[in-house]
Protein backbone atom coordinates (compact mmCIF):
# COMPACT_ATOMS: atom_id res chain seq x y z
CA UNK A 1 0.00 0.00 0.00
CA UNK A 2 0.82 3.88 -0.34
CA UNK A 3 1.76 6.19 2.29
CA UNK A 4 -0.62 7.75 4.03
CA UNK A 5 0.04 11.63 3.54
CA UNK A 6 -0.52 13.23 6.90
CA UNK A 7 -2.30 16.55 6.81
CA UNK A 8 0.07 19.75 5.47
CA UNK A 9 -0.70 22.39 6.96
CA UNK A 10 -1.91 20.73 9.79
CA UNK A 11 -5.76 20.66 10.09
CA UNK A 12 -7.47 23.39 12.57
CA UNK A 13 -10.81 24.22 13.79
CA UNK A 14 -10.90 27.03 15.88
CA UNK A 15 -8.67 26.25 19.50
CA UNK A 16 -8.29 22.87 18.29
CA UNK A 17 -5.47 21.40 15.57
CA UNK A 18 -4.06 18.00 14.61
CA UNK A 19 -0.80 17.52 13.51
CA UNK A 20 2.18 15.08 13.23
CA UNK A 21 4.25 14.54 16.66
CA UNK A 22 7.50 15.22 17.18
CA UNK A 23 10.32 14.42 19.42
CA UNK A 24 9.89 17.50 21.47
CA UNK A 25 6.13 16.45 22.53
CA UNK A 26 7.78 13.29 24.84
CA UNK A 27 7.72 15.07 28.35
CA UNK A 28 3.89 16.62 27.63
CA UNK A 29 2.48 13.43 25.95
CA UNK A 30 4.23 11.10 28.76
CA UNK A 31 2.35 12.91 31.44
CA UNK A 32 -1.42 13.14 30.39
CA UNK A 33 -1.51 9.03 28.98
CA UNK A 34 -0.30 8.16 32.51
CA UNK A 35 -3.62 9.21 33.68
CA UNK A 36 -6.13 7.04 35.23
CA UNK A 37 -9.11 8.27 33.37
CA UNK A 38 -6.94 7.24 30.04
CA UNK A 39 -5.46 3.83 31.37
CA UNK A 40 -8.91 2.48 32.29
CA UNK A 41 -10.04 2.50 28.73
CA UNK A 42 -7.02 2.69 26.77
CA UNK A 43 -4.29 -0.09 27.18
CA UNK A 44 -1.11 2.03 27.92
CA UNK A 45 1.93 1.03 29.33
CA UNK A 46 2.29 2.41 32.86
CA UNK A 47 3.90 4.43 33.81
CA UNK A 48 4.15 5.95 30.11
CA UNK A 49 6.94 6.87 29.87
CA UNK A 50 9.03 9.09 27.20
CA UNK A 51 10.86 6.10 25.87
CA UNK A 52 7.31 4.65 25.09
CA UNK A 53 6.49 7.62 23.43
CA UNK A 54 8.96 7.58 21.18
CA UNK A 55 8.53 3.93 20.48
CA UNK A 56 4.85 4.72 19.86
CA UNK A 57 5.61 7.63 17.37
CA UNK A 58 8.20 5.43 15.87
CA UNK A 59 5.78 2.86 15.41
CA UNK A 60 2.61 5.00 14.15
CA UNK A 61 5.17 6.75 11.82
CA UNK A 62 5.86 2.34 10.07
CA UNK A 63 2.02 2.09 9.77
CA UNK A 64 1.46 5.92 7.82
CA UNK A 65 4.38 4.59 5.43
CA UNK A 66 2.75 0.86 4.80
CA UNK A 67 -0.64 2.88 4.56
CA UNK A 68 -1.83 0.83 7.67
CA UNK A 69 -2.35 4.03 9.59
CA UNK A 70 -2.20 7.82 10.79
CA UNK A 71 -1.45 8.94 14.61
CA UNK A 72 -2.14 12.43 14.88
CA UNK A 73 -1.79 14.78 18.21
CA UNK A 74 -4.45 16.86 19.31
CA UNK A 75 -3.26 20.20 19.81
CA UNK A 76 -4.30 23.37 21.58
CA UNK A 77 -4.14 27.08 20.24
CA UNK A 78 -0.94 27.27 21.66
CA UNK A 79 0.02 23.84 19.42
CA UNK A 80 0.78 22.59 22.92
CA UNK A 81 -0.41 18.44 22.53
CA UNK A 82 -3.54 17.61 24.51
CA UNK A 83 -4.64 14.16 22.98
CA UNK A 84 -4.00 12.03 20.22
CA UNK A 85 -6.20 10.77 17.36
CA UNK A 86 -5.41 7.43 15.29
CA UNK A 87 -6.98 6.34 12.22
CA UNK A 88 -6.53 2.29 12.12
CA UNK A 89 -7.44 -0.09 9.70
CA UNK A 90 -6.59 1.75 6.52
CA UNK A 91 -5.47 -1.23 4.61
CA UNK A 92 -9.02 -1.84 4.48
CA UNK A 93 -10.43 -0.50 1.09
CA UNK A 94 -13.21 2.83 1.54
CA UNK A 95 -12.79 2.06 5.58
CA UNK A 96 -11.46 3.93 8.58
CA UNK A 97 -11.41 3.07 12.26
CA UNK A 98 -10.94 6.35 14.49
CA UNK A 99 -10.03 6.11 18.57
CA UNK A 100 -8.88 9.14 19.94
CA UNK A 101 -8.27 9.79 23.75
CA UNK A 102 -7.75 13.68 25.50
CA UNK A 103 -6.05 15.48 28.28
CA UNK A 104 -7.95 15.14 31.72
CA UNK A 105 -7.11 19.21 31.92
CA UNK A 106 -8.49 19.90 28.37
CA UNK A 107 -11.32 17.95 28.72
CA UNK A 108 -14.88 19.72 28.38
CA UNK A 109 -14.07 22.37 26.01
CA UNK A 110 -15.12 20.53 22.32
CA UNK A 111 -11.44 19.50 21.93
CA UNK A 112 -12.33 16.09 20.88
CA UNK A 113 -15.03 16.34 19.25
CA UNK A 114 -13.58 19.04 17.39
CA UNK A 115 -10.36 17.11 16.61
CA UNK A 116 -12.81 13.99 15.37
CA UNK A 117 -14.74 15.80 13.24
CA UNK A 118 -11.58 16.88 11.71
CA UNK A 119 -10.08 13.64 11.07
CA UNK A 120 -13.41 12.39 10.39
CA UNK A 121 -13.55 14.69 7.45
CA UNK A 122 -10.09 14.38 6.61
CA UNK A 123 -10.48 10.40 6.25
CA UNK A 124 -13.88 11.41 3.56
CA UNK A 125 -11.85 14.27 1.45
CA UNK A 126 -8.49 13.08 1.17
CA UNK A 127 -7.87 9.15 2.00
CA UNK A 128 -11.11 8.33 0.01
CA UNK A 129 -12.89 6.92 2.89
CA UNK A 130 -16.46 5.18 3.01
CA UNK A 131 -16.95 4.55 6.16
CA UNK A 132 -15.38 5.49 9.54
CA UNK A 133 -16.41 3.97 12.38
CA UNK A 134 -15.26 3.78 16.19
CA UNK A 135 -15.29 1.23 18.53
CA UNK A 136 -15.99 2.69 21.89
CA UNK A 137 -16.51 0.27 25.51
CA UNK A 138 -20.22 0.10 26.10
CA UNK A 139 -19.20 2.00 29.74
CA UNK A 140 -16.84 4.73 28.71
CA UNK A 141 -19.98 7.37 28.48
CA UNK A 142 -17.69 10.49 28.27
CA UNK A 143 -16.48 8.81 24.55
CA UNK A 144 -19.89 7.71 23.58
CA UNK A 145 -20.91 11.88 23.67
CA UNK A 146 -17.84 12.51 22.25
CA UNK A 147 -19.09 10.68 18.98
CA UNK A 148 -22.59 12.05 18.95
CA UNK A 149 -20.96 15.59 19.09
CA UNK A 150 -19.35 14.98 16.23
CA UNK A 151 -22.29 13.53 13.91
CA UNK A 152 -21.29 9.80 14.50
CA UNK A 153 -24.06 7.30 14.95
CA UNK A 154 -24.83 4.61 17.30
CA UNK A 155 -25.45 1.27 14.85
CA UNK A 156 -26.69 -0.52 17.61
CA UNK A 157 -23.32 -3.70 17.39
CA UNK A 158 -21.40 -4.55 19.97
CA UNK A 159 -17.73 -6.02 18.88
CA UNK A 160 -14.96 -6.80 20.66
CA UNK A 161 -11.70 -4.98 21.34
CA UNK A 162 -9.80 -4.52 18.75
CA UNK A 163 -6.80 -3.78 20.08
CA UNK A 164 -5.05 -4.56 22.90
CA UNK A 165 -7.72 -6.13 25.58
CA UNK A 166 -9.85 -9.05 25.53
CA UNK A 167 -10.81 -10.27 22.38
CA UNK A 168 -13.41 -12.66 23.24
CA UNK A 169 -15.76 -10.21 24.75
CA UNK A 170 -18.11 -7.93 22.45
CA UNK A 171 -17.86 -5.09 24.94
CA UNK A 172 -17.50 -2.34 22.33
CA UNK A 173 -20.07 -0.04 20.73
CA UNK A 174 -19.94 0.83 16.91
CA UNK A 175 -20.34 4.56 16.02
CA UNK A 176 -20.33 4.81 12.24
CA UNK A 177 -20.46 7.88 9.95
CA UNK A 178 -22.29 7.84 8.45
CA UNK A 179 -25.08 6.79 10.19
CA UNK A 180 -27.66 4.59 8.73
CA UNK A 181 -29.90 7.66 7.83
CA UNK A 182 -27.18 8.99 5.99
CA UNK A 183 -25.80 6.30 4.20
Amino acid sequence: MAPVAPPDPPLRDGPTGLRQMRDEDARIVTAYCDDPSILRWIPLPSPYTEADFLEWKRQAEERRLTGEGLEMLIVDEEDRPIGGVGMKELGRPGYAEIGYLLSADARGRGHAARALRLARDYAFRELGRERVELLIHQDNEPSQRVARAAGFAETGEYRPCPRGCDPDVGDHKVFAWPGAEEA
